[in-house]
């Protein structure tokens, strides 16, 4: 439950701050349990964030990084760039 409440806190953050001047720079898709959504006794969750500008996606993942380090939360964040699979 605390990786779900995070991950759906954080994907709900990161579409505020993707609003800029009435315009969305991001699209949040998720968060969804990821399809392996236990590895080595740890929960997974997972959201893609999709946009036409890098610049708009280095943002997001800039602010997000501080904000999990600002809340000191246990659960770990981990990014894929362009991935491959969702699993």
């Amino acid at each position: 439950k605390r990786v779900e409440a995070f991950a759906c806190e954080l994907a709900a953050r990161i579409r505020v701050w993707a609003k800029e001047g009435g315009k969305t720079l991001c699209e949040v898709i998720g968060p969804a349990e990821a399809p392996l959504s236990k590895v080595k006794n740890l929960y997974r969750w997972h959201c893609l964030i999709r946009s036409d500008s890098v610049r708009n996606l280095r943002q997001m993942l800039k602010t997000s990084q501080e904000y999990v380090a600002y809340t000191k939360t246990p659960v770990q964040f981990a990014v894929d760039v362009d991935p491959v699979n969702s699993i």
